[in-house]
Formats: structure tokens, sequence, C-alpha cells
């Protein structure tokens, strides 16, 4: 009878510390999740994107005759960032709306290829290179390629992005510089560039031409960090020079 009561007893006692375990484990399994969604919720916003991953597709927008022949190229290079956040989405769409702004309409077509032929086909098109993948912006340097039978030009542009709100980002915010400070600076850098590159082809009026430019009116691309700014041709001088790009020394905040 005793045994049979110490057996009870023992069982009792067992059935308790188990009972009391499961409790605690369900306790302790219910904090620990709950602080693995509160560091979770606070890493991403923390996450800042420094780079990002992406591909240059080429989208063909040419016209062609009734034998398929391309009477006009017409395609674009059209730079996809990878990514499903909303500020990658914001400029995916920025490069796509510039894309169908950049690509002739139908009726222009129509009218240049009445003089086109598919042995000197003439081009409307727009090449693409990413120049900086860094420090929170992606910036890409476009040239665009221009013949519809009279004079041939290439013009070059720059697009850049902070990957961080998808918008355009500006030469204030690149560099932090003051913008006053910064105008200054980068026309002296322009002008010491122009009289030393091509100073027996600048335009008479070349220098208060560029006195006349804004902080705003700036087109630039970042390579490796540095500002290089375009200007598009006959801007200080005959076509023949071209489009011209300038290296400027002014590099970005990278703070």
């Amino acid at each position: 009878m005793k045994k049979f009561i110490f057996s009870i007893t023992a069982l009792f006692l067992a059935l308790s510390l188990c009972a009391c375990n499961t409790t605690n484990t369900e306790v302790n399994s219910s904090y620990n999740k709950g602080s693995d969604i509160q560091a979770a919720e606070k890493t991403q916003e923390d996450i800042k994107i420094e780079s990002v991953e992406y591909q240059i597709s080429r989208q063909d927008n040419s016209y062609r005759n009734t034998s398929d022949e391309i009477l006009i190229e017409n395609y674009y290079d059209q730079v996809i960032v990878k990514g499903d956040s909303e500020s990658i989405s914001l400029i995916n769409s920025a490069i796509s709306d510039n894309m169908h702004e950049s690509f002739l309409k139908p009726e222009d077509m129509q009218n240049y290829a009445q003089h086109a032929t598919p042995e000197f086909p003439y081009r409307s098109n727009y090449t693409a290179e990413v120049t900086h993948n860094a420090n929170g912006y992606i910036s890409i340097k476009m040239l665009s390629v221009w013949y519809m039978g009279g004079v041939h030009n290439s013009i070059w542009y720059g697009m850049t992005f902070n990957l961080n709100t998808g918008s355009l980002a500006t030469l204030t915010e690149l560099t932090g510089i003051d913008s006053k400070a910064l105008e200054s600076q980068l026309k002296e850098k322009t002008w010491s560039y122009l009289t030393t590159e091509h100073k027996d082809e600048l335009f008479a009026d070349a220098y208060n031409t560029l006195q006349d430019y804004t902080l705003d009116k700036f087109d630039f691309y970042v390579e490796n960090g540095e500002i290089v700014l375009l200007f598009p041709v006959y801007t200080f001088a005959p076509g023949v020079v071209g489009s011209m790009t300038v290296p400027t020394g002014v590099y970005i905040d990278t703070k």
C-alpha cells in the first residue's frame, strides 16, 4: 500500500514538473518571436540602399519597309534596376518615361521614312552606360545619335537617381556644397577646361553663355564619384566640336 501511494505521488510530481516546463517554454517562445519581429522591423527601417543590380535592355522601335528592311533605326538602351522597393519602382518608371519620350512618333517616322533607304537608314538612337553605382546613387550616361538626312548630331545627357528616394539627384544634394559656391566653382572649372581644350574654337560670346547658366541648368552625370558636366552641341563652339563632356574635379559627398 505504501509503495502504491509513493508511486502515485511520484507520478503527480512528474506531471506537475512537465506542465511547468511546457508553460515556461511557450512563454519564452512567444517572447523570442516578438523580439525577432521588432528587430526585423528596426533593421528594415535602418537599411539604406548603397548600390543595386541592374540590366540594360535594348528596346527597338525601328521603322521598316514592306520587305522588313530598316529605314529608320530607333532604339533605346533601357536601364532596368532590380528590386521591389518603392524607390526602385519610381526610378524604373522615370527611365521608362524618358524612353517613350525619346522614341519618334509614328507620324514623324512615316514622314522621315519617305526619304530614307535601307542602304542609308536614318537614325534616332539612345545608348546607355551606368557610370556610378554606389553611395546610394546610380548615374546613367546617355548618348543620343540623330541623323535624318541632314546634319549628324551626337548629344550626351545624364540621369542620376537617389536609390533611397527614387528622385533625380541635384548637384547640391550630391556634393553637400552651398548652391552659390557650387555654381561659381563649376563655372570656373568649365571655363578653365574650355580655354585649355578649345581655346581657338570658342564662340565670341562663349564666356557670357556660361555665365548665364544657373545651377539647375547644368546637365551632368557622375563617373566614379566625379561630377562631369554635359553641354549640347553649339553651346560654346561650332558643330564640328560636338557635344562636350567636362570633368570638374568636384566629387560627391560620400559621408
